[in-house]
């Protein structure tokens, strides 16, 4: 289509498990049919999209969907994952790792055999069940995700993300009362938010490894800084703290 510009990533899950990426510059890519703009990912259900919308916020982004580069052992892969926790002082980041299994399911005529991720069709009290495997319980989740707690320095690459196309998950169709707009109405299926980047239920009993790094705050803390507006702030607590930092500048000395 003539006069669309920019570039953005889309993601989905191949036949070995892993998540692999297209980079789609200047056209446009119509879910409807995406089996033909997007044939590298064809055999996928689910399909993710870089997220470009950051009206809401969660704290800590928390239940962030994520896919993210880092270096390991030389080499450098996509991997699926969920936010724990940002840490903003230190910019440690707590994730939920996605490594499989998958499975085949069929959805429409278009994809005969798509492919999801197995805890696609878990619900959250299953997710979070005990299982026996080798002679250890385990939370169900942990046979499919491992811990990482990482420097966010070491990210070669991380993209919020946006599920556009494919099932509900499990986790969710137990929270549809209570999470109504993750349900497209035309096709039951997961529907994407207009507000910002998806926003999981994230599994219990999780106990990340620690990683001691020493603060390193974006900003100094110091005047100039300290009494900023800030964008994480409701409107009442703006107008709350407008007095004091009225005062605060009148009461600065003049260089």
């Amino acid at each position: 289509m003539d006069g669309i510009r920019g570039k953005a990533f889309f993601f989905g899950i191949d036949g070995a498990g892993m998540l692999s990426s297209v980079l789609v510059k200047n056209r446009q890519i119509c879910v409807a049919k995406r089996h033909e703009d997007l044939p590298q990912l064809v055999n996928s259900g689910p399909l993710f999209l870089e997220s470009r919308n950051f009206f809401t916020i969660p704290k800590q982004s928390k239940g962030a969907l994520v896919a993210f580069k880092r270096l390991s052992k030389g080499k450098s892969i996509w991997k699926l994952g969920i936010v724990n926790q940002i840490i903003g002082k230190s910019q440690i980041c707590e994730i939920f790792v996605w490594n499989g299994p998958i499975v085949n399911h069929s959805i429409s005529d278009l994809c005969a055999s798509c492919i999801y991720p197995e805890f696609y069709f878990w619900d959250l009290d299953d997710i979070n069940s005990h299982v026996k495997f080798e002679g250890q319980v385990y939370r169900k989740w942990q046979l499919h995700f491992t811990l990482l707690t990482i420097d966010m320095d070491k990210f070669i690459d991380f993209w919020f993300l946006n599920q556009v196309d494919g099932l509900l998950l499990g986790i969710f169709k137990s929270k549809v009362a209570k999470y109504p707009d993750r349900v497209n109405k035309h096709d039951n299926c997961f529907e994407q938010s207009p507000q910002g980047y998806d926003q999981w239920i994230l599994p219990k009993g999780a106990n990340f490894p620690k990683l001691s790094i020493k603060p390193r705050p974006l900003m100094k803390d110091n005047f100039d800084t300290s009494y900023l507006p800030s964008h994480f702030l409701s409107h009442k607590r703006k107008r709350e703290m407008l007095p004091k930092i009225q005062k605060k500048i009148k009461e600065k000395p003049h260089s």
